[in-house]
């Protein structure tokens, strides 16, 4: 028997995942070792995203081009503070169906995630909020909202 070695990684390193464990969402995405637990690691992309979780075994260190391009990504990126609670916003992203000229209402931030509601309500479904990934979120401001009356049902009687 032959003992297979683990490699090891540290938090702040750039990793690729292996080509034969990637999804096609994950081919020539860079991502930062965040966290290092008992068996896996926890891995966020330098462009931003949801995080993931790998073992040691499927992962590799990034390249030295790839790794480098990363690293000035990173620190180029803005450290975007959290949302206010009923700030005005915009959704708009990869899979976001809802119309993207609707407003709508911060009601949470965790960070990565926002929760928002539609601006004045949904008719439709009462009570009704999206979590959203952050990067989909476009703050509004007010100033530069046309406000339209509100169109009455015509009923036919």
């Amino acid at each position: 028997m032959s003992a297979t070695t683990v490699p090891f990684f540290a938090v702040d390193d750039f990793v690729v995942v292996k080509p034969e464990y990637a999804r096609k969402s994950d081919k020539g995405v860079v991502y930062k070792v965040v966290r290092v637990m008992p068996v896996n690691l926890l891995l966020e992309p330098v462009g931003g995203g949801p995080r993931v979780r790998a073992n040691p075994t499927q992962v590799d260190k990034a390249p030295a081009s790839m790794a480098a391009e990363a690293a000035a990504r990173a620190v180029a990126a803005p450290v975007v503070g959290p949302l206010p609670l009923a700030k005005v916003v915009m959704v708009s992203g990869l899979g976001w169906k809802e119309p993207v000229e609707r407003l709508y209402v911060v009601i949470k931030d965790n960070g990565d995630q926002v929760n928002v509601a539609v601006l004045g309500g949904d008719e439709e479904k009462p009570g009704r909020y999206w979590r959203v990934p952050r990067p989909f979120i476009k703050p509004v401001e007010i100033e530069s909202v046309a406000l339209k009356p509100r169109q009455e049902a015509v009923t036919g009687r």
